[in-house]
């Protein structure tokens, strides 16, 4: 009974949200360049929680072009947009999270490198437009981390810095 009453209140605090406060769908494509290119796709549902602030769980497909698997990262994001004018905003970004990865090499018959996902985090500046769909560009510094423990002896995290850029839309829910 106290999961069912739970629930009706969570389920009428979600529908007041999307009543009062501005969400939407970001939706676009990735692209990372550094040592190691990597491109993929992104979504993020964001709640507008004050008049210039957004919050909310992000996901991204990326797939680098010296590593064979793809690396999953999970995400919140966190956005404060600055109006410039009423065609246009400026947003800043941070993405702190997590990353799902997983990567086993083998030589011969043994398991000759065992890797597991790690630290996930961005930040950089976006520009939005104002329109429905809203187009928009961003530019970011990427850290993507993983565990790596080679023979299995040690565990190393290694981590991939990146110049990342995404372009998309923001599907607006009004």
């Amino acid at each position: 009974m106290e999961k069912l009453l739970i629930s009706i209140i969570i389920l009428s605090v979600t529908c007041r949200l999307n009543v009062y406060a501005q969400t939407n769908l970001q939706a676009g494509a990735v692209g990372s360049f550094s040592k190691t290119n990597a491109w993929g796709a992104e979504a993020i549902y964001n709640i507008k929680v004050a008049k210039k602030f957004s919050i909310g769980p992000g996901v991204k497909v990326i797939k680098f072009t010296a590593i064979s698997d793809l690396y999953w990262p999970l995400f919140a994001s966190f956005k404060y947009y600055v109006p410039l004018n009423n065609r246009a905003s400026l947003f800043i970004n941070v993405d702190p999270g997590y990353s799902i990865y997983s990567r086993k090499a083998y030589n011969g018959s043994y398991l000759d490198e065992n890797s597991h996902g790690g630290f996930y985090g961005g930040g950089g500046l976006g520009l939005m437009l104002h329109s429905k769909p809203a187009p928009y560009l961003t530019c970011q510094f990427t850290k993507y981390g993983y565990l790596d423990n080679g023979s299995g002896i040690h565990n190393f995290f290694r981590s991939i810095n990146t110049l990342t850029f995404t372009a998309g839309v923001f599907i607006r829910n009004k």
